[in-house]
């Protein structure tokens, strides 16, 4: 275990000082989400404790996980291959960084909005889904959510409504916070 975080401290410091000399910067992110995966506890309290605080991280261990269920997803490689693309192509930092957004979009949204960038256009926009649903859907999801949490429906109503004003007031807070609960 001692081994793991050590190799964990390292690739966290590589990454935070020298992200330029990363040569095969997928590899090296899917390498980096399975060492995450070995931790005895989460991620987060891996880097309190090793004094480390970079969303950076967070995000190159999303990255792997992401490239890692890519290379064993058919859709995904039916969608590289019929964009031109013989396997999953080698991103950069900055493609993926902000590119890729795990809570926001599917992993074939993800792979379409990193192809345009590649290919040298912006990223799509996608129409949420969520923003889709019928009242009557919406009131099924909060009594759903009210018998899972356990909690009145005026309270679910209240968390939904703080993240919404949450997600309107800064919606880049509002993605830390989503990506903060994933973890």
């Amino acid at each position: 275990m001692k081994e793991i975080t050590e190799n964990l401290v390292e690739k966290s410091k590589v990454i935070l000082e020298q992200p330029e000399s990363i040569q095969n910067f997928n590899q090296f992110c899917i390498n980096y989400y399975n060492l995450t995966k070995h931790l005895l506890s989460s991620f987060n309290a891996f880097l309190n404790a090793n004094d480390i605080n970079n969303t950076k991280l967070t995000q190159i261990k999303n990255i792997g996980n992401f490239l890692e269920t890519s290379k064993d997803s058919i859709k995904v490689h039916k969608f590289l291959e019929d964009k031109g693309y013989e396997q999953i192509p080698e991103l950069k930092p900055k493609i993926a960084y902000y590119t890729y957004k795990k809570n926001k979009y599917t992993l074939l949204e993800n792979w379409e909005n990193i192809i345009r960038v590649l290919e040298g256009e912006k990223p799509a926009t996608f129409v949420l889904e969520e923003n889709n649903l019928t009242e009557k859907q919406k009131s099924q999801v909060i009594k759903k959510a009210s018998n899972i949490l356990k909690l009145e429906r005026r309270e679910v109503e209240f968390i939904k409504n703080s993240l919404q004003k949450l997600k309107d007031n800064d919606k880049k807070l509002f993605e830390l916070f989503v990506d903060m609960i994933d973890e």
